[in-house]
């Protein structure tokens, strides 16, 4: 692994310690190039590349003496002339390139020959070091949102009261009543307490009008006592 994070940069890329073939051949590529750029300065225009090549980028229009024209921009505005005294340059800077390439790949070759030998335990501080860097990540949300860590009460202890008091008042529920026996019990008193009353002859309405009196009094105090008990058990 340090031979990997010596030749390697964060971004991927090998350096040009990585071998001395890739030296070289970069080198020898970056010679090239500056070569062509010191040329490239003596025309009008900008100095580009099209294709691979090196050129002069230069309005729709320009003319240069036996200069090869590469293309031009979308809308047809810029062309793209190699100028004919960098032309066996362009072709040697090719041919760099593709060493400097051929060198590299070398070395990732090797690289990856090596790391097929440790795979598992590559993959497995992979694996670590990315729930890491989940967890730093919560941790900086949660800092930022100021938001603070739960509690959270183990499954073998939710049922379990956490004081005596506590264990008295649950039991002191599961004696009472029912709610849903309440309920009904409330219901059926409502129920009769608004019952229409019967047509009853003449000289026994006074007796009905008395026993009526007293049987409503008896069904609201029992539907008050309900509806107390209820909101209780509640």
């Amino acid at each position: 692994m340090r031979d990997i994070t010596s030749i390697i940069t964060e971004d991927g890329e090998l350096t040009d310690a990585a071998s001395e073939q890739v030296r070289t051949t970069r080198g020898r590529v970056r010679a090239l190039q500056g070569r062509i750029n010191s040329i490239l300065k003596g025309y009008p225009g900008e100095a580009s590349e099209k294709s691979g090549r090196l050129c002069i980028a230069a309005p729709a229009g320009t003319k240069i003496n036996n200069g090869v024209m590469l293309g031009s921009s979308v809308g047809g505005g810029m062309v793209f002339i190699e100028p004919a005294q960098i032309v066996s340059l362009n072709n040697e800077l090719a041919a760099a390139r593709a060493e400097a390439m051929a060198a590299e790949e070398s070395v990732l070759w090797e690289l990856s020959g090596r790391l097929m030998g440790v795979i598992v335990d590559v993959e497995t501080a992979f694996n670590l070091v990315g729930w890491l860097d989940l967890l730093s990540a919560k941790v900086r949300f949660g800092t930022w949102l100021g938001a603070i860590m739960p509690q959270f009460t183990p499954w073998e202890n939710v049922f379990q009261s956490r004081s005596g008091a506590a264990l008295e008042k649950v039991q002191k529920q599961q004696q009472q009543q029912p709610l849903w026996q309440q309920q009904q019990q409330l219901n059926n008193d409502c129920k009769e307490s608004l019952e229409p009353t019967q047509h009853t002859p003449h000289h026994q309405h006074g007796q009905h009008q008395q026993q009526q009196g007293g049987q409503q009094a008896v069904n609201w105090e029992s539907v008050s006592a309900a509806a107390a008990a209820g909101r209780a058990a509640v």
